[in-house]
């Protein structure tokens, strides 16, 4: 079982290559902000070790320019996504990966 910022959510206790690891189930609409994770086994003994999980608004993409453009040669080819709730790279979260497939 796992605790993120104080809500219990499904955890699944995991063993690979001789390691040992909880993988924590978010909940969609959990509140945005730096929220405090823990693990349990049993839900009464909490980890005394934590760990901040960063929780953002989901993104919203408006629109993309140029909607279409030739394969020709799309290397070095601009593309402006416009929309809301993208992170800022300078907040030491990194960069958008953006892949076109």
């Amino acid at each position: 079982t796992c605790e993120i910022g104080g809500e219990i959510v499904y955890g699944i206790w995991n063993v690979e290559g001789g390691l040992s690891f909880m993988t924590c189930l978010t909940r969609p609409g959990m509140k945005p902000g730096k929220l405090t994770v823990r693990v349990s086994l049993n839900e009464f003994e909490w980890s005394d070790n934590s760990l901040d999980l960063d929780v953002f608004e989901p993104i919203h993409v408006y629109k993309v320019v140029p909607s279409f453009y030739s394969w020709d040669n799309p290397i070095g080819t601009e593309v402006t996504i416009i929309g809301r709730n993208f992170i800022d790279p300078d907040e030491g979260i990194g960069g958008q990966l953006i892949r076109i497939a």
